[in-house]
């Protein structure tokens, strides 16, 4: 029996401080983590009606939006980040790579996003992780330093892959990877997804990257439009990025997501249902 699985990249993710889970299908990064279990698993592969879409090193274009918040909690900080709005401005995805490592090609789902993440705020949490008030000198910083400043905050721009484990699809979101050194920089978790300013009277850093991996199950069947959501402030969503070795880091402190975003084909595939196997 066949599994779907997908990502939406935002890688997705996004993923990441808003559409790594958006993010998209891909598997850029499956030979620089050999040393994790999870990640010298079996590739998934992108599908479409039920067959490898596309084929080698054809690409298909994907979109997507946020549904909803997309929550970015630092917990060491007692700081959240809400944006309301996220968009893919440019993506893909393809069955074949190139591994920039090793200097040779792969099989597997594939793909490539930049996210612009818009209308964020920036609230203080308590112990407990309730909001108890906007951080208006961070969020005003933020507005301040983002280029161009405003409305557009965050971008976002990552690889993603698609593996299976013990039957089941998994997607993997990690910075964009285009060199050797950016490979392994992916390797040990320290290639950005995105870097975010402050600055002014905000008790946040003034500059911080947003580096590591965020993993999540893939949707359960294909569609125009699959839906994916992640959980990372979750006891099980903890669970699953152990499980798969990923991890996601504000600067040098740990950081968690949570929100949902669907995608869907642009290219030669619009209109059609996909997902993975």
């Amino acid at each position: 029996m066949r599994k779907h699985g997908l990502r939406i990249v935002g890688l997705t993710a996004m993923a990441t401080l808003g559409m790594m889970v958006i993010s998209v299908v891909g598997a850029q990064a499956v030979s620089l983590n050999l040393g994790k279990e999870f990640y010298s698993g079996e590739a998934g592969f992108v599908l479409s009606g039920g067959i490898e879409r596309p084929k080698g090193l054809t690409t298909e274009t994907v979109s997507g939006v946020l549904l909803g918040e997309r929550r970015l909690l630092i917990p060491s900080k007692s700081a959240e980040i809400v944006c309301s709005k996220a968009e893919v401005t440019e993506g893909f995805t393809q069955n074949e790579y190139e591994n920039w490592k090793t200097k040779t090609m792969s099989k597997g789902g594939y793909g490539v996003a930049t996210v612009l993440l818009k209308g964020c705020k920036v609230f203080k949490i308590n112990g407990s992780g309730v909001l108890e008030g906007e951080l208006v000198p961070c969020t005003e910083a933020l507005n301040k330093e983002t280029s161009p400043p405003g409305e557009h905050h965050i971008t976002v721009k990552g690889s993603g892959f698609l593996k299976r484990h013990e039957g089941k699809t998994y997607g993997i979101a990690e910075g964009f990877i285009n060199s050797k050194t950016t490979a392994e920089q992916a390797e040990v978790g320290a290639l950005p997804f995105a870097v975010v300013k402050f600055g002014g009277t905000c008790s946040l850093p003034e500059t911080v990257t947003l580096t590591g991996s965020v993993a999540g199950e893939a949707p359960a069947k294909d569609a125009i439009k699959p839906i994916q959501s992640i959980d990372t402030f979750s006891k099980a969503g903890k669970e699953l990025q152990a499980l798969l070795g990923a991890k996601l880091n504000f600067g040098v402190n740990e950081a968690f997501i949570s929100g949902e975003g669907e995608g869907e084909l642009t290219g030669s595939g619009a209109g059609l249902s996909w997902g993975a196997m």
